[in-house]
């Protein structure tokens, strides 16, 4: 699993929520 790919799905995540 790419660490870095998760990381870009949680950020896109929160913009959304934000």
């Amino acid at each position: 699993r790419n660490l870095q790919k998760e990381a870009v799905v949680l950020s896109v995540l929160v913009a959304l929520m934000a």
